[in-house]
């Protein structure tokens, strides 16, 4: 028995009846998003049903920058109105996707991770201890990093580009929170083409402290999104041991992989069928 959402070829689709249906799932972001570039998602339901799900990378390279100015908002304003534009485009050409997704990457996280400075020296607890605590770090309040993190979360004015998303014209428009961690944050101090020059030789920040921040990202993302009405796709648990990224999801120890983005893509997929169908919870 095949399951709902499976992955297909761009030469499977010879084989389809030419009747079937196509849609396009846009999604904006960072270099994070470009793994879900040109995925095939093919949709069974009940009826023997087949939908096609093609998913296309518009990508914002500025929303990597460092937040320093409001001259870093108006780029990234400026990268998403752009790309909506230009999906508005397609959609005038009879390209008409029906699904817009964000996937905001973890360098907001890195620049609070390392530019700032914020958990150098210091680990903090979560609540409900799901995370241990670095007893090797002096512990300071919870609320005091939850701050820091709202007030970086402000300069992205998240808020503004979900109202974007859902003023743009798309019914359905999803969030992809921030990846999990790396287990090994060693890549941070190498020669990658994804991070700014001086991001070199920084701090090595253990794991157990970065993956609270992240989960405090995603919390606080989350946060966002409801109140904008925009639904959320995070799969923390289906693709994380050890508080750390499966190594099956692994790419370069910066982004995640393929088989991660078809684990989220499916998630789209699934939840896009159920709006579809009067499913307004998430499941």
């Amino acid at each position: 028995m095949e399951l709902p959402v499976s992955f297909i070829q761009n030469a499977d689709l010879e084989s389809l009846d030419p009747n079937t249906e196509l849609r396009f799932v846009h999604i904006l972001g960072d270099s994070q998003a470009l793994i879900y570039d040109g995925l095939l998602g093919k949709y069974y339901d009940n009826d023997d049903k087949i939908i096609i799900f093609k998913f296309v990378t518009m990508h914002c390279p500025r929303t990597r920058e460092p937040l320093v100015d409001s001259h870093y908002q108006k780029l990234v304003r400026d990268d998403i109105l752009n790309a909506v534009a230009r999906i508005g485009t397609l959609r005038q050409q009879g390209l008409t996707g029906d699904v817009l997704v964000f996937s905001d990457g973890s360098f907001q996280m890195h620049d609070f991770l390392y530019a700032r400075g914020i958990v150098n020296d210091i680990d903090f607890e979560e609540p409900g201890r799901v995370v241990p605590r670095d007893t090797s770090r002096p512990i300071v309040p919870y609320a005091l990093i939850r701050q820091e993190v709202k007030q970086q979360l402000a300069k992205l004015e998240l808020g503004s580009f979900l109202k974007v998303m859902v003023n743009s014209g798309f019914p359905i428009g999803f969030m992809v929170p921030p990846p999990p961690p790396h287990k090994s944050d060693t890549v941070i101090n190498e020669p990658h083409e994804s991070f700014r020059p001086e991001g070199r030789n920084m701090p090595i920040i253990p794991l157990l402290t970065r993956t609270k921040v992240h989960r405090l990202f995603i919390n606080e993302i989350e946060a966002i999104c409801s109140g904008e009405g925009v639904e959320p796709v995070n799969l923390w648990d289906e693709t994380t041991e050890g508080h750390a990224l499966k190594p099956q999801f692994e790419l370069d120890g910066a982004h995640p992989n393929r088989d991660f983005a078809m684990c989220v893509g499916a998630r789209i997929i699934e939840r896009t069928v159920a709006i579809e169908r009067g499913e307004k919870d998430v499941g």
